[in-house]
């Protein structure tokens, strides 16, 4: 049986933030970011530079708090992403052509 790796919850890495007295929005104005970067990168893998500077700041690296977003290395694990066109809602009918006669 393989033994599954699991990091800090979302809620763990905020009360550890919290226990610091800072916030997840006092963060991200202190390092110069959105408001809400600290945030979207506690949700998803959107922000290596943040994920390290949080993990700094925490004291541990990026890799024991995201395991899924690292390898055991440290190195950051590849992410697919989607571009726009294959979220747009029209997506389907982008390549229909209208006045095209059948």
């Amino acid at each position: 049986m393989k033994a599954v790796v699991r990091g800090m919850h979302r809620e763990e890495i905020k009360a550890a933030i919290r226990m610091k007295g800072e916030t997840l929005r006092s963060l991200s104005k202190r390092w110069g970011y959105e408001q809400a970067a600290v945030s979207v990168t506690l949700a998803r893998p959107a922000f290596p530079k943040i994920e390290a500077k949080l993990a700094a700041f925490l004291g541990t690296t990026p890799e024991a708090i995201w395991p899924d977003r690292y390898f055991p290395n440290g190195q950051r694990r590849p992410f697919l992403r989607c571009s726009n066109r294959e979220h747009s809602t029209n997506a389907a009918n982008d390549n229909v052509q209208i006045g095209e006669a059948a």
